[in-house]
């Protein structure tokens, strides 16, 4: 069996900025994607990304999400046994209190017992309370920690999951990166870890868990029930990108199921759908040193159906305009807000994607921008903000978004938009071309202050983009050293 170091082939190679540059690796015995930048500075981050697809309000991805971090088959346990914790109370408590002869340690120890930390406790409650710290630590955050990093994180987006982490230096990245990747590839998925961390009813007959009270908090938010109702229109039939991918509550009491769970993570959760992006100051050979023995774990189980790539069946088309009314809980009836939406261009078409956010900045930046200036600026204004996003998907959408409307005017701000981008497009406005080159310019500058400011977050960003959306290396690599040195 072939060390894995030597199943890595390097697929490309792109020229970033100034001495940075991105290679991406491939592993032909797992399909393992590895993208490594070399960053300079201390750090080392990991982005460890997955294409995922839902086509229901389950929220299977932010479910699967929460329950990768509760243990692995290699390290089964996120917590301490109950039996642990006991024991190392009674021992603590017993040797303290003979040591010391005094009531006051078994009054704060049975504090403890309750998980209540005195505000100021006693050097020896100190060293108690440290001691079950570490074993209600989950295994991840517990060892980052040790490997001079601030613990882990993930998140959850409509066409993928990501897990990070960022160590001070290579040798903690390098120690951690096998665990992480089998809590990943190879969690325990237990159902009473379900239970716990999605849904339950508890002894006062509510219902709970982490993921129902994460979602309970938004899902009636003016921001989640708008764009919900957006997304299914622009996007409508059997289309990924209008599935509320965090679960409906409705959703998570009556549909989501543990067997649910597991069946998505064997359908996702898989190496030839894993791509890993470093960057840092790493050598990549002992990164793949690090990945053996998730390889030859690989190598070892039955052998994986063929995979089918996420996000490549086609988007039904939108096919008419249409405007719909949505309801949502406030405390104030005075004011709404109104998002228009069109369809727009695809991820990879990377010229369009700059173009358009221009355009939008054009539109929108400041006081004398047309949308600001016709909406805003004026004696009985319309709103009192513009606001635009594009949504960076196979078929993208672009939205403007009118903040705080009064009631009266909900009706009118579409017609007051359209008439101003009318007037644009037929001349009748004239573009002013030395405010579109100074929007250019800034726009420039930010984005290359956000790579020297943030070189890790910039780069991981464009990597999990072509992850999801890109085409054939060498294509994406020409396109792309074409758009940086032009554009």
């Amino acid at each position: 069996m072939a060390p894995s170091g030597r199943s890595f082939v390097l697929e490309c190679d792109v020229p970033v900025d100034g001495n940075l540059r991105v290679r991406k690796y491939r592993s032909n015995v797992s399909g393992i994607s590895v993208c490594l930048a070399n960053v300079e500075g201390p750090l080392v981050s990991g982005h460890f990304c997955l294409a995922t697809e839902a086509h229901d309000d389950d929220g299977l991805p932010h479910t699967l999400e929460h329950l990768v971090f509760m243990g692995s088959e290699k390290y089964p346990y996120k917590v301490g046994s109950l039996a642990d914790i006991v024991l190392l109370v009674f021992v603590s408590c017993f040797f303290y209190a003979f040591f010391f002869f005094r009531l006051r340690a078994f009054v704060e120890v049975c504090k403890l017992c309750q998980i209540i930390l005195p505000p100021s406790p006693s050097p020896p409650l100190r060293r108690i309370y440290s001691d079950i710290s570490i074993l209600l630590q989950g295994v991840l955050d517990m060892l980052a920690n040790r490997c001079l990093a601030q613990g882990t994180n993930a998140w959850t987006d409509t066409d993928h999951t990501c897990y990070t982490i960022s160590t001070a230096g290579s040798q903690g990245f390098l120690n951690l990166l096998p665990i992480y990747l089998d809590h990943i590839l190879y969690p325990t998925l237990t159902e009473a870890s379900y239970l716990t961390e999605v849904h339950h009813v508890n002894g006062d007959g509510d219902d709970a868990g982490v993921v129902y009270c994460e979602m309970q908090a938004r899902e009636n938010t003016r921001e989640s029930r708008s764009r919900r109702a957006l997304l299914q229109s622009i996007y409508p039939g059997k289309c990924g990108y209008k599935s509320v991918t965090g679960g409906m509550l409705e959703n998570l009491r009556t549909s989501t199921s543990h067997v649910k769970v597991c069946d998505y993570h064997r359908q996702f959760y898989r190496p030839d759908n894993l791509c890993l992006i470093i960057t840092g100051q790493v050598e990549p050979a002992k990164v793949f040193q690090a990945m053996d023995g998730i390889e030859r774990k690989f190598q070892r189980n039955d052998p994986m159906p063929a995979h089918v790539r996420p996000w490549l069946s086609p988007v039904p088309e939108f096919v008419a305009s249409l405007q719909k009314l949505v309801l949502y809980p406030s405390d104030d009836e005075s004011t709404g807000i109104v998002t228009l939406c069109w369809r727009g261009p695809m991820a990879k078409e990377l010229f369009e994607m700059t173009a358009i956010g221009t355009l939008m900045e054009y539109l929108t930046d400041t006081p004398i921008s047309p949308l600001q200036r016709e909406l805003v600026e004026i004696a009985e204004p319309f709103c009192n903000k513009v606001k635009w996003s594009v949504q960076e998907n196979s078929v993208g959408c672009v939205l403007i978004k009118s903040c705080n409307v009064p009631f009266q005017k909900l009706h009118d701000v579409r017609a007051k938009v359209f008439d101003t981008l009318e007037r644009i497009s037929n001349g009748t406005d004239v573009l002013d071309m030395q405010r579109m080159q100074t929007v250019i310019h800034r726009q420039i500058l930010e984005t290359r202050n956000h790579m020297e400011e943030h070189p890790h977050k910039s780069v991981a960003f464009h990597c999990i983009g072509h992850f999801l959306y890109g085409d054939q290396e060498e294509e994406v690599s020409k396109a792309y050293i074409i758009f940086l040195n032009e554009y």
